[in-house]
């Protein structure tokens, strides 16, 4: 029981981490779920709970003209009162510089419209254009962060490893963007978590590194 639990623990992992086709990951979840319960007298119930989750939330993801509940912006508001944040704000991801905290509380909650639209699967015009609001609140926040830089001269190597993540970021939103305006509605499992992720790496690492320097030219 102990051995088809791990692979089936296994394999789930290897699908998250390495699908970008969702129909072939919730395939795979659900041909192990088959597996484990035709195999009764080895069948780990952790093996057939794992597979079943993966599937739970494969159909949370999944979205697009065929199976959208047809929910527009009218709707938005409710959703998100619906549907329990991804990402919640906490005290040490404050700089404390208040602008700069400020716009980041605002990134969180695009980034947690964004989740609650995807989970109800709301329409493809109103997950587009909170994808929209995404990138361009993104630029408009890294947009003042280089204009303290370059107002107050920030050192270098730090000045240009700031801003190369920030083009990065940028870069990987516009992406996302163009893929779904290209038609593509369906969402790799890992896309929430990255944006999540990669924005508490960067408050917690990149951006207070330069806090400091910041304080010390008024900067609050």
């Amino acid at each position: 029981m102990k051995d088809l639990a791990e692979s089936t623990a296994e394999q789930i992992a290897t699908m998250i981490g390495l699908s970008t086709n969702i129909d072939l990951v919730a395939n795979a979840a659900r041909n192990i779920t088959e597996r484990a319960k035709k195999d009764a007298a080895a069948a780990d119930t952790l093996a057939v709970t794992l597979a079943g989750e993966l599937e739970s939330i494969v159909r949370c993801y999944k979205f697009g003209d065929d199976d959208s509940q047809d929910l527009d912006e009218s709707d938005l508001e409710a959703v998100l009162q619906s549907v329990p944040p991804l990402f919640v704000w906490e005290n040490d991801l404050s700089v404390g510089i208040t602008r700069v905290d400020d716009q980041h509380k605002v990134l969180i909650a695009i980034i947690n419209r964004l989740n609650a639209a995807m989970k109800k699967r709301m329409s493809k015009a109103v997950i587009g254009k909170i994808i929209d609001s995404l990138l361009e609140y993104t630029k408009t926040h890294f947009g003042m962060e280089e204009e303290l830089f370059k107002r107050y001269r920030y050192q270098e190597p730090e000045y240009s490893k700031h801003l190369k993540a920030h083009a990065g970021f940028i870069k990987t939103i516009d992406e996302i963007k163009q893929q779904y305006a290209q038609g593509d509605t369906t969402v790799n499992l890992s896309v929430l978590s990255l944006l999540r992720r990669w924005l508490i790496e960067h408050i917690k690492g990149t951006d207070k590194k330069y806090v400091p320097f910041l304080l010390q030219n008024g900067v609050k």
